[in-house]
């Protein structure tokens, strides 16, 4: 019996997993691509205040909406995630455009 509900569990996984989709409701910033791979596991959106560290080595306070999108990588198809650093040259060749 314990054989059986492991292995309906680790079939309904993977099951979920090769139909993995985005979270309800949860988009992609329109500035930004989306690294191939990934899906939003999570969001949120709200209206706040952010400190900024400038070049100056004084602080900035902002404010305005901040969103933020979690990101899942997708193992399961044999690929490695993507490096730091090759997420980080994505999202400054996307800010320079």
């Amino acid at each position: 019996m314990k054989i059986l509900i492991i292995s309906l569990s680790l079939i309904l996984t993977s099951i979920c997993r090769a139909f993995a989709q985005d979270v309800e409701g949860c988009k992609d910033h329109p500035m930004f691509n989306r690294m191939p791979g990934y899906t939003i596991s999570e969001c949120s959106q709200n209206f706040g205040l952010a400190e900024l560290a400038m070049a100056d080595f004084n602080n900035k306070s902002i404010e305005g909406y901040k969103t933020v999108n979690t990101y899942l990588f997708d193992t399961e198809k044999g690929k490695n995630p993507y490096s730091f650093f090759q997420v980080v040259k994505n999202y400054e060749n996307a800010l320079s455009k």
